[in-house]
């Protein structure tokens, strides 16, 4: 009964040990997604302030608002190319990661089937787990910086919106209506 056993829990040993990057395979697949999606929307927000600047130059205006504009959107446009590049760096990290899983899965199969370079699988299981670690660590980076860039463009309403009921409010207490808020 106990030889009966051996090569079952073996098999189960070995099957474990293969599922196991499939898993993590999976999840980067995942994460591929969700980055390659967040990498598009962050190349559309980038040219749409392009535009919106290359409008702003086009319009000529010389006011301090409409430098605080540009200003904010020259921030806006850098902000959007480290973030471009933040996130081409977790891509690129998670197709390693990828690359790693799959490479300590073969080796998986090359050391049951051969029985050579047994440790094989730790150092690529190793490096997949080095790499996704640092792509988690990029897209929180992103994450930051994403949220700096929209306190940036709220701070921005903001003041825009106090000089507005600054002009607009009249002797008696009341406003205007003077505030063009869909601008």
């Amino acid at each position: 009964m106990q030889q009966e056993l051996g090569p079952v829990a073996s098999a189960l040993a070995i099957l474990s040990a293969t599922i196991t990057p499939a898993v993590l395979i999976s999840a980067c697949g995942s994460l591929t997604i969700s980055t390659a999606n967040r990498v598009s929307r962050v190349i559309e927000r980038t040219r749409e302030v392009a535009e919106e600047l290359v409008g702003l130059d086009m319009a000529g205006g010389t006011e301090p608002e409409d430098e605080e504009q540009r200003i904010l959107l020259f921030d806006q446009l850098n902000a959007g190319i480290r973030r471009t590049r933040t996130l081409q760096r977790a891509l690129g990290a998670l197709y390693l990661a990828i690359g790693a899983f799959v490479a300590t899965s073969v080796s998986i199969g090359l050391g049951v089937f051969v029985g050579l370079l047994s440790w094989l699988p730790l150092v690529f299981g190793g490096i997949g787990g080095v790499l996704l670690l640092i792509v988690t660590i990029l897209l929180i980076k992103d994450a930051a910086h994403g949220v700096a860039i929209v306190n940036e463009e709220t701070d921005y309403i903001l003041r825009s919106g106090q000089r507005c009921l600054a002009r607009a409010r009249r002797p008696d207490g009341h406003y205007e209506d003077v505030c063009d808020i869909e601008r």
